[in-house]
């Protein structure tokens, strides 16, 4: 079957961009509502971050940005882009790749993200539900990244020496 879903898992990108805090101003501004005036003052986030940003040298190792979202209706998505309605989305899909996928029945959340997470099927990777059994307990726990019988390719890529965020 194929399931509307895209290679660029964004919820990558959206947990680094809530980890990633913008500093002692915007802090505070966080912690008390803002009035309509204040909101009409504050510059848009892009003219504060493009001076802010250093190139990468020539040459450099470019980095990667893997996004996923679970359940996500494209359809929707690609309909509220095409309306101009989210140009983020629009253009971080137009710049980086996303591709439907085939996946396996049932479709559950842990086999499906372990075998994009790992590029293994459930045969190789092992993990087959939102729970297995404790070998030392016999009680059923949550599955975790210890569960999988494969690394995933943010293990791939810190054993390998780049900087991963997960």
């Amino acid at each position: 079957m194929i399931v509307k879903a895209r290679v660029l898992l964004l919820t990558l990108a959206l947990a680094a961009m809530l980890a990633c805090g913008r500093g002692e101003r915007d802090q505070a501004a966080a912690s008390a509502p803002p009035s309509s005036a204040a909101v009409s003052q504050v510059p848009p986030v892009e003219a504060e971050d493009v001076s802010s940003r250093a190139r990468r040298p020539s040459g450099a190792v470019r980095p990667v940005l893997w996004i996923g979202l679970d359940g996500l209706d494209f359809e929707i998505l690609d309909r509220l882009s095409a309306e101009g309605k989210m140009p983020n989305w629009k253009r971080l899909a137009g710049e980086g790749y996303t591709t439907r996928i085939s996946s396996f029945m049932p479709i559950l959340s842990p086999i499906v993200w372990t075998t994009v997470a790992t590029g293994v099927g459930p045969d190789r990777h092992r993990v087959l539900d939102f729970q297995e059994v404790d070998p030392k307990t016999g009680q059923k726990v949550p599955i975790s990244g210890f569960s999988r019988a494969v690394p995933a390719v943010w293990n791939l890529a810190s054993a390998a020496g780049r900087s991963v965020g997960v």
